[in-house]
């Protein structure tokens, strides 16, 4: 399946859900990979140049 699909099939549980811990889960997991710093992602080889 390729990207667009498996957003599309995202989308369409969200709105059909109404469960609360859910959407509140959902929305942590988007917050914290918002959060996440590239650098913390280099390699120390990376990190000297």
């Amino acid at each position: 399946m390729d990207i667009q699909a498996e957003k599309l099939d995202l989308m369409k549980l969200i709105l059909e859900t109404d469960n609360p811990k859910i959407l509140e889960s959902a929305k942590k997991l988007f917050k914290k990979e918002k959060k996440i710093d590239f650098w913390t992602t280099l390699s120390s080889k990376q990190k000297e140049i």
